[in-house]
């Protein structure tokens, strides 16, 4: 009995220290994202980078857009707005997804691009002129201002949906660019992940 009880606490140290071993390595940022998405349901910073070549990927092939650029004939000065976090996460990683979307617009060469710190000044100064500080009849329309010939704007979303037992969080982009001279709208993009968290095999 005595050497029964030894050898179950033999193997039971031995099975309790190969599932608490700690290797350490180095991998890949994108070997990193893969894993990262594997075992989160949160959003990642590959997934920002996802959105943007997406969305970047469809106003590219948008006939509405190329039929704007040939139109106008030039590269139309593109006002950013940040894209807004519409989901319930606070903490949301929504600066990372800004960036990345700035970064996909910027390598298209479609646009000639006003800065964040201009952007600001612009939307400041747009308020203060129609907030009744100014003459009307001066108050700058927002595609007079600077010359700003297009905006582009958005958000994301995150609904929550039921499937087999689990609870996958579906995320949506959705962006527009508009025209501002005429406030139509040109092109329409989105981009649409699933997560879900992957449960262990033991659970505690």
């Amino acid at each position: 009995m005595n050497y029964t009880f030894r050898t179950f606490m033999g193997l039971s140290l031995l099975l309790l220290a190969g599932c608490s071993g700690v290797k350490a390595g180095r991998i890949s940022a994108s070997e990193g994202d893969t894993r990262a998405s594997a075992i989160t349901d949160k959003w990642i910073k590959q997934d920002s980078v996802n959105a943007a070549k997406e969305i970047i990927s469809q106003l590219e092939t948008h006939r509405g857009f190329r039929r704007y650029l040939n139109k106008l004939k030039r590269q139309p000065v593109l006002y950013i707005r940040e894209v807004s976090n519409e989901t319930e996460d606070a903490y949301f990683p929504i600066e990372e997804l800004n960036n990345a979307l700035l970064k996909e617009i910027s390598r298209t060469g479609d646009f000639i691009l006003l800065d964040r710190a201009s952007s600001k000044k612009l939307e400041e100064e747009l308020a203060y002129q129609h907030g009744g500080a100014t003459k009307r009849k001066t108050a700058k329309k927002v595609g007079q201002f600077e010359n700003v010939d297009a905006m582009i704007f958005g958000e994301i979303t995150m609904q929550k949906i039921q499937e087999g037992g689990e609870t996958v969080k579906q995320y949506t982009v959705n962006i527009r660019l508009t025209n501002l001279e005429t406030g139509v709208e040109i092109a329409r993009m989105d981009f649409e992940t699933q997560k879900y968290l992957e449960r262990g095999a033991f659970k505690w």
